[in-house]
């Protein structure tokens, strides 16, 4: 859509979901019998600046190989000293300021009604706008659209159970140790976007910020 619009999730909550959509896995491996090569803490712990990179740095966010998973890297060629992902976090931030509206998944119809606006799009009932919107942000979405979006993973897989992450099952050193992998840029992000949330979403103004999240303390 021209970069009308833009989403940014919680950090932690991003991470959980994509280590359950697209988990590290060996790819010459049956996909039925395959499981995670790196449990969730392991893997989190290349994943500094993810958010950061996808807006300021995407050269430096790999999806491949597959054994790693998502993840960032660095350059380092012709540099004084290696770049990382979290070095780009003041280009992510202007990033956010060229679109034309920036939501959260706690501000999402609104943000989608936002963006419907600023493109003009047909007035319909709230009944088609909400399936349109459902589809796009991928809540209750027909039964077609589920059949046939792609998925890394599902359940006749043996990796789809091992990859479930519960944030309140985590012992704590894994939690700080994952928060203090978010805090190294992706939180401040992520902060920014619920400040360019309030200014692009009318009638929204703090109430972009109310994650549902067990990680709210993050936030603070």
């Amino acid at each position: 859509v021209g970069g009308a619009a833009r989403r940014r999730g919680e950090p932690v909550s991003h991470l959980i979901s994509v280590y359950q959509m697209w988990p590290p896995v060996r790819p010459y491996e049956s996909e039925r019998n395959r499981l995670p090569t790196l449990d969730f803490a392991a893997w989190a712990r290349g994943t500094a600046g993810v958010q950061v990179a996808a807006l300021g740095a995407q050269n430096l966010l790999r999806m491949t190989p597959m054994v790693r998973g998502m993840h960032t890297t660095r350059s380092c060629a012709g540099q004084a000293r290696c770049i990382e992902a979290c070095d780009h976090l003041s280009e992510a931030i202007k990033m956010l300021s060229l679109f034309d509206v920036v939501g959260t998944p706690d501000c999402m119809q609104s943000a989608l009604l936002a963006a419907g606006a600023k493109l003009r799009l047909r007035r319909e009932s709230s009944s088609d706008g909400w399936l349109r919107m459902s589809s796009v942000a991928g809540r209750l979405r027909p039964r077609e659209l589920i059949r046939e979006s792609p998925r890394a993973v599902h359940p006749g897989q043996a990796v789809y159970e091992a990859s479930r992450v519960r944030w309140e099952q985590l012992n704590a050193s894994t939690r700080d140790e994952v928060l203090n992998v978010v805090g190294r840029c992706d939180l401040a992000l992520y902060r920014s976007a619920l400040e360019r949330a309030e200014q692009t979403l009318p009638g929204r103004r703090g109430q972009c910020n109310q994650t549902r999240t067990p990680v709210r303390s993050s936030l603070a």
